[in-house]
């Protein structure tokens, strides 16, 4: 049980583009929320207010929470992403007891009553609330830490990826306590879910594939606009590729079996040419107690992708990075 005076505590609601019978319907799950959480052990280093917000405006709710609340990111939130777009993000407003988070998360998986859209609004919801408890427990990432070099930025997107895991991993664990299948047995998010997140991969990994080309087409013309244009693609490229991967092997961990995933990644060959070299590796630092260990050989694992999509990027102190263009490696399609 949490400890009785740090606790997580529903302190506000707000739904909005949900019909009456459903947002009634939704107000009752995220009531029922706080007494399934009170089986786990929290953990929690200071009491927490949770404030949920379910809309289909959300940047217009993070624009006014972050000014009205003074909140930062709880993970990185992209306005613009290059593959898949955002469906939820937590905001914590720092430096005041009780720790005031804020969940905002899109409406689409709540205006709907089917199974599939019910595991998947409460991983949706526990996922953040996993960001939640990393602040509440007293760590997290500062989002408000900037980069100062391409090493920091790797290293960085490497330690986010850690914690995207590690949300992912409460989700799993949330979820159990709040979802049963038809026999009254706990079920958690990976066995309906999965999937999709596997579909979602494959989708991004023919865009690494693109990626070679446009190098490859850089080297032929070498204008200064397309090396402009891949020198900021890249970093989104890497980190929502490694992203949306860590997800998709949460949920099958989450179904207890990654061989499917396995198969269905040996088809591609954007996993093949570019990800698979470092695979194994990359699934042990996932659940690698090490954590700085682990963060160092995320980090280079990114360095080793984008070497092979044709790209070598040289901090130089007091200056711009040098970016190397050498010839990719090509998928075999």
């Amino acid at each position: 049980m949490a400890s009785p005076t740090h606790r997580l505590r529903l302190a506000s609601t707000t739904l909005e583009g949900l019909d009456g019978a459903r947002q009634r319907a939704v107000e009752a799950e995220l009531q029922a929320l706080i007494p399934a959480l009170e089986q786990a052990d929290l953990n929690l280093a200071h009491p927490v207010d949770l404030h949920v917000v379910i809309t289909n405006s959300m940047e217009q709710h993070v624009d006014r929470i972050r000014k009205q609340h003074g909140a930062i990111d709880a993970a990185p939130y992209a306005r613009t992403r290059l593959t898949v777009s955002a469906t939820g993000i937590t905001l914590v407003a720092p430096n005041r007891p009780p720790l005031s988070c804020h969940v905002i998360l899109a409406v689409d998986a709540w205006a709907a009553s089917d199974v599939e859209s019910l595991v998947l609004r409460n991983y949706l919801l526990c996922h953040e609330l996993g960001h939640v408890l990393q602040h509440g427990q007293g760590r997290g990432i500062d989002c408000r830490q900037r980069s100062s070099s391409n090493e920091e930025e790797m290293l960085r997107t490497a330690k986010i990826i850690r914690e995207e895991f590690d949300a992912d991993s409460t989700a799993d664990a949330l979820c159990r306590l709040m979802l049963r299948d038809d026999q009254g047995k706990a079920l958690g998010p990976g066995h309906l879910l999965a999937p999709q997140f596997a579909a979602a991969s494959l989708d991004i990994l023919t865009n690494l594939c693109d990626f070679a080309l446009e190098v490859q087409r850089y080297r032929e013309i070498g204008t200064d606009e397309l090396l402009d244009r891949l020198y900021r693609n890249a970093g989104p490229l890497l980190g929502e590729t490694a992203l949306l991967l860590t997800h998709t092997i949460a949920l099958y961990l989450s179904a207890r079996d990654l061989a499917p995933l396995s198969e269905q990644l040996a088809k591609s060959p954007g996993f093949k040419c570019y990800i698979e070299p470092d695979w194994n590796d990359f699934l042990e630092d996932l659940v690698s107690k090490d954590e700085g260990a682990a963060e160092r050989r995320i980090s280079e694992f990114l360095g080793n992708v984008l070497y092979r999509l044709g790209l070598r990027i040289e901090d130089r102190p007091g200056q711009a990075p040098y970016i190397h263009v050498h010839k990719p490696i090509f998928c075999d399609t």
